[in-house]
């Protein structure tokens, strides 16, 4: 009833957090790998030249989401939407070019700017709007924009599949950019040009000290030199670098433990159920007490998921994995942002996200690499997931060491979010 009176008082704001949310699918690896076939034969690569390919584009969207990502600080948000969806429809665009224009850069540069506007550009205005428009129910605001994401992952890549069933992989691309320009553009546009103005009581008003906190945020410049930011990274980046190496990589764990690709598949209604419910829930706990709390936590589920699937050959073993990995990621969803927000502020929350994102982005890119490079070497994708599952449990038990160092030279930090 809570979620549900939220969602009412700040249907617009919402609106549009989810609605980039989702349609940032067009940009994500799940659905780009749909076309991973149809892409191999028109160019006849391998597949190791494909995943360079994409490592090397993933990158360079990376690099550029610092400087571009930037800009939602300085440009109104209906501009700022409006550019982004024109960006990804010119992306997809691109994609149904690729029957005229054969050419591994013109792929490169395709690849790129999907990455980029969809994965990159799309969820950083998406998560900075609700950061920015909520404060004491910033939590449940993230969480429900990130909801967008699980239709996304579920329906996208089936709808895919029909339509190049239908008019052909080229002409589906054709009509995702139709999408983009003529009803996902003209509707958060119209969602993003009338400031938020939630109902009454349908938010508290935040406290002096939490106002005053937040208000007076760090520039990037004072975050990058802050030691505590890079202490963080390894433990905000590790769930999106192993999950996406993991589904990268699926295949291969498919092959070796002898399951049919259909018993894995399976396992992504379970993977979207998770991230939705521990998404809403870890917005109502970042609001009861702050991020940083259910940071110590968030790892541990997708630890004991690499675990189990390291050490059990049963296909029903996929549906646990699914669960404890969604929990993970259900929790990541609605913590980054948070962070960043109770750390640093919101002044210039949107310059020092675009730098996390194009973090989180080359950690995308990382983690299939450094997987590959293992099974390159002979190791089995159980050795992988055994690997994984300790780094994941050291990187989650020294979460509460680096949160008490950070405390300590940040005594402020006790006035943001102590409810």
């Amino acid at each position: 009833m809570a979620y549900l009176q939220f969602i009412i008082g700040n249907y617009r704001s919402l609106s549009y957090g989810f609605m980039l949310s989702l349609f940032s699918t067009f940009g994500q690896t799940a659905f780009i790998a749909v076309y991973g076939g149809q892409i191999l034969v028109l160019y006849n690569m391998t597949p190791g030249e494909y995943g360079l390919l994409y490592m090397l584009a993933t990158l360079s969207s990376a690099a550029l989401m610092i400087q571009v990502g930037k800009l939602v600080d300085d440009l109104p948000r209906v501009l700022f939407t409006g550019a982004v969806l024109v960006g990804m429809a010119v992306a997809c665009l691109a994609m149904y070019a690729q029957a005229y224009i054969q050419s591994m850069l013109f792929l490169y540069l395709t690849l790129l700017l999907l990455r980029l506007f969809g994965q990159g550009l799309m969820s950083h205005a998406s998560m900075t709007a609700m950061a920015r428009d909520f404060n004491r129910n910033r939590g449940k605001a993230l969480s429900i924009a990130a909801m967008g994401h699980a239709p996304g992952e579920a329906f996208f890549p089936l709808i895919a599949v029909g339509l190049m069933a239908w008019i052909g992989w080229r002409e589906s691309w054709l009509a995702y950019a139709l999408v983009c320009l003529f009803v996902v553009l003209p509707l958060s546009s119209w969602l993003a040009t009338k400031p938020r103005q939630p109902r009454s009581g349908a938010e508290p008003q935040p406290s002096d000290a939490e106002r005053l906190a937040e208000s007076q945020g760090w520039t990037r410049t004072q975050v990058i030199r802050d030691s505590g930011f890079y202490l963080l990274l390894p433990v905000v980046f590790a769930a999106p670098c192993l999950g996406t190496g993991l589904f990268f990589h699926q295949v291969v764990l498919v092959n070796e433990k002898g399951w049919e690709l259909s018993a894995f598949a399976s396992g992504f209604t379970t993977f979207a159920i998770a991230t939705t419910t521990f998404g809403l829930i870890g917005g109502r706990l970042i609001d009861g007490r702050n991020a940083r709390w259910l940071l110590n936590f968030s790892l541990w589920p997708m630890a004991l998921g690499f675990l189990l699937v390291s050490l059990s050959g049963n296909p029903w073993i996929v549906h646990a994995l699914m669960l404890l990995v969604g929990i993970t990621v259900g929790f990541n969803h609605t913590i980054g942002t948070a962070l960043w927000a109770e750390l640093y502020g919101l002044a210039h929350l949107g310059s020092i996200r675009a730098l996390t994102s194009s973090f989180m982005v080359f950690s995308t890119a990382l983690g299939p690499a450094m997987m590959g490079l293992l099974l390159d070497q002979g190791i089995s994708m159980d050795r992988v997931m055994l690997l994984s599952a300790v780094w994941v449990a050291v990187t989650a038990a020294c979460i509460p060491l680096i949160l008490a160092s950070i405390q300590r030279k940040r005594p402020d930090l006790a006035a943001i979010s102590s409810r």
